[in-house]
């Protein structure tokens, strides 16, 4: 599931957002492909984006999905920007939900409010 909205800021620039939602047992290739598809499409012209989003994928763990996932979103210039837990559940903390971005570091931040269940 997948919702974007463009903005037009008042320096002239737009800014891109999107939020992304991956069921968590839905397919990685086909989400995957289709994340491709969007990235592909949305950035043929150069845009400020922020993109959002539970993508049951936990960042912290190395496995084949989370580098394929980081290299998709880095081929675009996109990098996460939370290195941290966001869900915490009885012994287990995992990075599932993060925010990619293309926007210079020094101008943005981001983290996390509280890691709870969600």
């Amino acid at each position: 599931q997948l919702a974007a909205a463009k903005f037009r800021l008042r320096c002239g620039n737009s800014l891109l957002v999107v939020s992304v939602y991956r069921i968590p047992l839905y397919n990685c290739d086909i989400f995957f492909d289709c994340l491709s598809h969007f990235l592909d499409v949305t950035f043929r012209k150069p845009i400020n984006a922020v993109i959002v989003g539970d993508f049951n994928i936990n960042i912290l763990k190395e496995s084949f999905t989370t580098t394929r996932f980081v290299n998709i979103m880095s081929s675009f210039g996109l990098r996460h920007t939370i290195s941290t837990y966001t869900r915490e559940f009885k012994n287990s903390r995992t990075a599932i939900d993060n925010i990619f971005t293309n926007i210079p570091e020094h101008m943005i931040s981001s983290g996390v409010v509280a890691a709870a269940l969600s």
